[in-house]
């Protein structure tokens, strides 16, 4: 009869995990896109200011993980901070939603989202430090030009 070696099934549970992980993500689409400042109509196609990164479930669907990597090449103003927005394709559909704060010119975004594909572009906003006002102010820095949640072609 052969004995039961707990250690193994262990070994080979996390190698069949490890296996599961690494097929899930290559599934994820990967996209680069171009920060370029805007002007006062527009939030991008100037100068380049920045890169953004997108990491997505490949199919977008409900529940799909994203993670948007953004570094941008200048720092705010005197008691400002850089804030990154999603955008919806439709502007007066719904609000932006704001994905957090800047910090050392970098930001980090990662979650589950319900329906990435309800945002279009993404935006560098300079909002005052400390603003209790949680809309998107005036000052927009730039922006990506091309949708960022369409699904490659």
């Amino acid at each position: 009869m052969h004995q039961f070696r707990p250690v193994l099934f262990l070994t080979a549970l996390f190698t069949l995990a490890s296996a599961l992980v690494l097929i899930h993500d290559a599934s994820a689409l990967q996209s680069t896109f171009d920060l370029t400042k805007g002007n006062s109509t527009i939030w991008f196609g100037g100068e380049k200011i920045g890169k953004l990164v997108l990491t997505a479930d490949d199919d977008l669907g409900p529940g799909s993980r994203v993670n948007i990597m953004v570094h941008v090449n200048s720092s705010p103003s005197e008691n400002k901070v850089f804030e990154g927005w999603l955008i919806p394709p439709i502007i007066s559909s719904y609000p932006p939603l704001s994905i957090g704060q800047f910090k050392n010119n970098t930001l980090n975004f990662e979650q589950y989202m319900v329906n990435p594909k309800n945002y279009g572009v993404f935006i560098v906003s300079e909002e005052p430090i400390g603003d209790s006002n949680p809309g998107l102010s005036g000052s927009i820095i730039g922006g990506t030009s091309n949708k960022l949640f369409s699904p490659p072609t």
